[in-house]
């Protein structure tokens, strides 16, 4: 079974041309999901020129991986939030959420976009008896917000419900077709590329410069909308790394309410559920099973997610598995804004809350562009300080990426030599001193390259589902040939070439960085 999400099953697709050359802006957009989709198109309202680079594919990474769902609810839920904040932060939380959903739909209608949009209620429940105070504390939290919640039951589900809240008028959508249809609304207006992924960044006072393989761009304004800043900065030590995963299956003879399904089944593991017709056939999708980047076996969460689907749901075969990526924040709140140099923005720690982060701080980003006050604004500021908020997840982040490095001294290695790395396999070997990341594919075939990180220097780590070397210290992603997949690195693993007995190191071509 091909790894794939079930979105990605549509016939669309774009075909936008890589940069080559030089060019000039006044923004340079980087990413093409639905943070810089979304930003692209209110900067360009605003009498901007736009050139929106895209390192693979329009929405072709965590926009098409998402679930699809819209609410106004958080991912850690509001009487977390309520514990660390004060009634008026909370509320820019609800104003800047519904401004986001306002936008999307606002969006569909204004171009007219196909992408099976409809209003769902959301659920959040409790699985065991034990977990019911959680339910009661959410309703609590959310009624004294002003929110119209409710109390269950939950009707036609066939996995166990003790309590549950549910909020009316939410939404649900089709993620790609939606990226898809913004991009097709503003391309006459905007430079796209494709297949561009940025090497470096120059900042200068007044004006930057963007590298890519082939191309330089010089631009007064850089807006980096890829789900975490590209290069080295500060906000990554106040960010953790997670995967997580879905499965999309056809149902046989049960029936599932429409909605989105937010589950408690004990303190570690949540289970989210939704269904969606496609193409006539009844599915479900089944999505959890969290860890850092590079600190836990895919495998094995799939596993644990395929285990809960077959216990309640009637289904011949797993027909789509996908693995998707967040950043959560230290202190619950994305960071939305201007960095610390003046005219370069970011966004950053959406967790699991993309779809809605994703345009609430396209939003911000050109309001703050084009010195617009934005009510809600100074809650998500990208430079805040917040030490006491963050400190206990700071602290916790940051002794789990110093543990990786730990693990990453000299002797570190999974095998002695390549012959231990078996047929889809991955392992660290160690050869003439260097740590190698070495995969060997359905036919034999040996791949090798550096294992050190481009991004900070950790070593990476086998994906051992979706095949691939994943960086346990801020999550960069690499193919088995070391080409970046995703994350703050900018380069790609070096290539190793072995000669003799000799490992040869062959610096990535990006990295003499073109044009500069």
């Amino acid at each position: 079974m091909k790894m794939q999400s079930i979105w990605n099953t549509i016939k669309e697709h774009t075909t936008f041309s890589s940069l080559k050359g030089n060019a000039h802006s006044d923004v340079v957009v980087i990413g093409g999901g639905i943070t810089g989709l979304t930003t692209a198109e209110l900067l360009i309202e605003k009498g901007f020129n736009v050139i929106l680079l895209e390192g693979k594919s329009i929405c072709g990474s965590n926009t098409s991986q998402s679930t699809g769902n819209l609410y106004i609810p958080v991912d850690k839920n509001f009487s977390e939030i309520k514990a660390k904040y004060d009634k008026k932060v909370v509320q820019h939380i609800i104003d800047a959420r519904k401004s986001g959903l306002e936008l999307i739909e606002a969006n569909i209608k204004k171009y007219s976009i196909d992408c099976d949009y409809e209003k769902v209620p959301w659920h959040l429940y409790a699985a065991t008896k034990d977990l019911e105070d959680k339910i009661d504390t959410e309703f609590a939290a959310m009624s004294e917000l002003g929110l119209d919640v409710r109390r269950g039951p939950m009707d036609n589900v066939p996995y166990p419900v003790q309590s549950a809240v549910i909020l009316d008028q939410q939404a649900q959508f089709h993620p790609l077709k939606y990226g898809l249809g913004l991009t097709r609304g503003i391309m006459e207006h905007c430079r796209i590329y494709e297949n561009s992924p940025v090497i470096h960044i120059q900042e200068e006072k007044d004006f930057s410069i963007v590298l890519t393989p082939f191309g330089k761009i010089t631009t007064k304004y850089i807006v980096h909308a890829t789900h975490t800043p590209k290069g080295v900065m500060g906000v990554h030590t106040l960010l953790g790394p997670y995967r997580e995963y879905g499965m999309a299956f056809k149902l046989k003879n049960n029936v599932h309410p429409k909605g989105i399904f937010w589950g408690y089944y004990d303190e570690k593991e949540h289970i989210s559920t939704r269904h969606y017709t496609l193409e006539g056939e009844s599915y479900m999708m089944v999505l959890g099973g969290a860890h850092k980047v590079g600190q836990d076996s895919s495998k094995e969460k799939f596993k644990f997610l395929e285990n809960f689907a077959r216990t309640y749901f009637e289904f011949d075969e797993i027909d789509f598995e996908w693995g998707g990526q967040h950043y959560r924040p230290a202190d619950l709140l994305p960071y939305i804004g201007r960095t610390h140099h003046e005219t370069t923005f970011a966004a950053t720690g959406f967790s699991t809350d993309g779809l809605t982060w994703g345009t609430v701080a396209a939003k911000i980003i050109c309001n703050e562009m084009t010195n617009v006050v934005t009510p809600f604004a100074k809650t998500f500021e990208y430079k805040r300080f917040t030490p006491l908020k963050s400190a206990k997840n700071f602290v916790k982040e940051n002794i789990n990426v110093f543990g990786q490095y730990l693990k990453d001294l000299p002797g570190y290695k999974d095998a002695r030599s390549f012959e231990e790395v078996s047929i889809n396999e991955g392992k660290i070997v160690e050869a003439d001193g260097q740590k190698l990341a070495v995969h060997r594919d359905e036919a034999n075939k040996l791949h090798v390259c550096s294992a050190v990180c481009t991004h900070l220097e950790c070593i990476v780590k086998w994906n051992d589902a979706e095949k691939s070397w994943d960086c346990p210290c801020h999550g960069s992603r690499f193919g088995i040939d070391g080409e970046i997949l995703e994350g703050p690195a900018t380069q790609n693993l070096d290539s190793i070439v072995i000669e003799g007995h000799h490992v040869v190191l062959k610096e990535s071509p990006w990295t003499s960085h073109p044009q500069s």
